[in-house]
């Protein structure tokens, strides 16, 4: 943060805390003189100053602790809550679950000397050992009643949240220190067993486990958790290069820009073929609302290809011509609010970092509407001030990062600079770090919990300021992505919306705004490990193409198959084969390279590398085999030898091109779309976006599916007027994870009576099935009956996209 900022509020700074702190050094313990409930509960002070809570369970309450310390400037203030045996769940809260919400805390303070003279206590920042996703410790100073602190799913242990006032609190005679605690979250979700501390010690307040070693185990992890992130959506796309989030909803083409910026800003190459499939979707789909338009610019400039110019160009100028007067962006129809006007900025943004001009005026007026959004609370020139979604509004935090990145990238294209917009900047970092929370986006929807983690990215990058208050922004949010990544690599809210939330965590994780410290991820891609104990070890990285190798033998196998004199030398190689196989059983296992080796000489550190490009996309198993020849004592063992084997290693590879890039554009040659107005019928329809007419709409990520009861399923396409096709293509539908059953036959009618046949499907979710006619045919109509399905767990089946096709002679 800025001097001005600093000398002007005089925030305290706290440690970021990771782990229960001891109640040693710095830290006073304070002994309560008063402890009283509003409800009836009854509040007992024990010995070592924690205070049970028992008698009656109210469904709401408020809790008044006054204690008092002969501290006469106070720093810090801490309630650190207890687990207890004779608590649900050990507690540390009173209801059934263990759980509390502590809605508001009040904290003030007076004199010794007239201690009934209590004055609040303005708090500058806050932050906690450990906050429930939604409930927030920085929700128990906001005002509102209706938001708190909680503490699921972690109960029976000890909790701690720390505050520091705005200004340091001063007493010559001491200090009473009042408690005020609201709970009106109901079902008794009141703190049970807890203490509460001072400090007069200046900050920060080191926490322990929060160490450069801490940090760098962290760092670790943050490395592993975007590869993993990667893989996840590498997996997640679709045929046709797109991805499902909003993409039945209006934003056909927004959710993929959104993932295909997400992989290059994560290290994904630019070449990769998941990234080239993604850009031809987007080439065959115009945008038309502004998310979509400035995703398809954040992308088409990370992708930053000369071929691709005209296309960003084209976008740019959508976006400047779709600014309203005032200044802003709506979707681009409606009235105008932040959260498009930030994406809409920060697009030109990016645009203009690669040379694309953008008028000056666009800047002046942008800045002029986002200060609109300004809300205000507090009177000094620093104060605290937060944005809101739309003018006099509730600021959030999504939104008040949101107003704060995308002033201050209007601060680096205006010329010359507005003041106005530089305090507002600066106050808009006060209020991110009075009320920062990486578990919850403060009187904000929880839904938008990731975006908002992402809008500190940007906000942070943008400003180049690695601290909101005390709070390493980075750090703790890093912390925070890494500990509630899912098992398969994705993130989620309570709505789901995997692919655009693993997105905003990837984009934050990777720093993709670019901040003060740190890089852009490496997109390394390892599998396999190196064990001493194995006979052979077996590592591979990349993907187009998979480099295989062997780092080591086995200690064993060098003392056993090692010959008399080679010690330390290696083993007498006569080929290694790598072999790939669909299972882990390595049930048909197909050697795919073949490395020689004279065993003349032993094999030293040779690590019999190989490489290989799969033509066909997802997972496999590796394992190499060495066949290596045994010292002969006589002649009768001459020429003996011996094969080792190593674990098999699962590989998967996306990097693939071929026939998969003309899955990205293929909707532009479904006649189903270009060239006839179509309607369908079916034997059932599960509903939603799994009906009949989603099987030819030109999106992957959607289909037709059937009910699970449905015994016969068949879909009808009616077109308006013929067309001539001489190919048909299928799809199957991917619709979820559980849902696993595929159709194996399916019989071809077209105009009603003419059966062409039956189509073995392929049975792989990542390739289509296409069917060449013998000649070209006219249709009106065409029916596919399924008359066979491989079936896992759930019945419904379905086709993605049905796709008519004219690929020879005229279109």
């Amino acid at each position: 943060m800025g001097g001005p900022m600093r000398c002007a509020i005089s925030v305290i700074s706290l440690a970021v805390l990771t782990s229960v702190i001891p109640a040693q050094g710095t830290w006073e313990l304070l002994h309560p003189t008063r402890a009283t409930s509003q409800a009836g509960a009854t509040l007992t002070v024990q010995k070592d100053g924690a205070i049970i809570v028992g008698g009656k369970n109210p469904a709401t309450d408020t809790f008044v602790v006054d204690a008092p310390t002969a501290l006469t400037d106070v720093t810090g203030f801490r309630i650190e809550v207890l687990p207890h045996d004779g608590l649900s769940a050990k507690g540390p809260g009173r209801a059934s679950n263990g759980n509390f919400v502590l809605n508001e805390l009040v904290l003030s303070a007076a004199s010794k000397l007239s201690p009934g003279r209590q004055k609040r206590v303005p708090i500058g920042s806050i932050d906690a050992t450990f906050s429930q996703v939604g409930y927030g410790a920085a929700a128990m100073i906001d005002g509102n009643v209706k938001t708190g602190w909680a503490v699921s799913p972690r109960f029976g242990q000890a909790q701690v949240v720390q505050l520091a006032p705005v200004r340091i609190v001063k007493h010559r005679a001491g200090t009473v220190v009042r408690f005020k605690m609201t709970f009106a979250y109901g079902s008794q979700h009141t703190i049970g067993h807890f203490r509460v501390y001072v400090t007069g010690a200046p900050g920060p307040h080191a926490a322990p486990g929060s160490g450069p070693g801490v940090w760098a185990k962290t760092q670790r992890r943050i490395n592993l958790a975007i590869d993993r992130g990667v893989e996840w959506m590498l997996a997640r796309q679709h045929l046709d290069g797109s991805f499902r989030d909003f993409a039945a909803g209006g934003y056909p083409s927004g959710g993929t820009a959104l993932a295909i910026y997400t992989l290059i800003k994560s290290g994904v190459d630019r070449e990769h073929g998941a990234v080239q499939r993604g850009v031809r979707f987007l080439k065959t789909r115009p945008p038309v609302r502004t998310y979509s338009t400035a995703c398809q610019v954040l992308a088409f400039s990370a992708l930053d290809r000369t071929e691709h110019r005209e296309w960003l160009e084209r976008l740019v100028r959508q976006l400047v011509e779709t600014q309203r007067g005032d200044g802003g962006w709506g979707y681009p129809h409606g009235a105008v609010d932040l959260s498009n006007t930030q994406y809409a900025a920060l697009a030109l943004h990016m645009a203009a970092k690669r040379g694309v001009k953008i008028p000056r005026r666009v800047w002046k007026k942008l800045a002029e509407r986002v200060l609109d959004h300004l809300v205000e609370a507090g009177t000094g020139a620093y104060s605290p001030a937060g944005f809101a979604y739309r003018p006099k509004g509730k600021a959030s935090g999504s939104m008040t990062a949101a107003g704060v990145g995308t002033l201050a990238i209007c601060d680096q294209h205006m010329k010359p600079r507005k003041n106005q917009v530089t305090v507002v900047i600066k106050r808009g970092i006060v209020w991110l770090g009075r009320y920062f929370s990486t578990s919850s986006n403060i009187q904000g929807s929880p839904r938008w919990l990731l975006y908002y983690l992402y809008g500190l990215e940007r906000a942070g990058g943008l400003t180049n300021v690695d601290l909101f208050g005390p709070h390493d922004w980075y750090k703790k949010g890093a912390k925070w992505l890494v500990d509630n990544q899912a098992k398969g690599g994705s993130w989620k809210t309570a709505q789901g919306e995997y692919d655009v939330n693993t997105c905003f965590a990837l984009l934050f994780l990777a720093k993709a705004t670019g901040s003060v410290t740190g890089g852009q991820a490496s997109g390394a891609r390892l599998f396999g490990y190196e064990d001493a104990t194995k006979d052979v070890s077996l590592r591979i990285n990349g993907d187009r193409p998979l480099a295989m190798f062997i780092p080591r033998f086995g200690d064993k196998a060098l003392a056993k198959f090692g010959w008399p004199g080679d010690e330390k030398k290696g083993l007498r190689v006569l080929k290694v084969e790598y072999l790939a196989a669909p299972a882990k059983d390595m049930k048909g296992a197909e050697v795919i390279e073949t490395v020689g080796w004279d065993a003349k000489e032993p094999s030293g550190r040779n690590p019999f590398a190989a490489r290989h490009t799969f033509a066909h996309p997802g997972a496999r198993w590796i394992r190499v085999r060495v066949t290596v020849a045994l010292h002969a004592l006589d002649a009768e063992e001459a020429g003996k030898t011996q094969q080792l084997l190593s674990d098999p290693v699962r590989v998967t590879t996306w990097d693939v091109v071929g026939e998969y890039l003309a899955y990205g554009d293929a909707a532009s040659h479904n006649l189903l779309i270009t060239r006839s107005t179509s309607a369908a019928t079916a034997s059932s329809e599960y509903g939603g976006i799994w009906r009949a007419v989603r099987a030819f709409d030109g999106l992957q990520s959607v289909g037709w599916l059937t009910k699970d009861n449905d015994a016969e399923p068949w879909i009808r396409i009616d077109l308006d007027r013929p067309v001539r096709f001489d190919t048909l293509v299928l799809s199957h539908t991917r619709s979820a994870s559980k849902r696993k059953s595929r159709i194996r036959k399916v019989k071809v009618t077209i105009n009603r009576r003419n059966v062409l046949g039956v189509i073995d499907m392929v049975m792989d979710d990542r390739r289509k099935t296409v069917w060449p006619l013998p000649k070209p045919k006219n249709v009106r109509s065409i029916r596919l009956d399924v008359l066979e399905t491989q079936v896992q767990g759930l019945k419904g089946v379905g086709f993605a996209e049905v796709e008519l096709q004219l690929r020879a002679g005229k279109r």
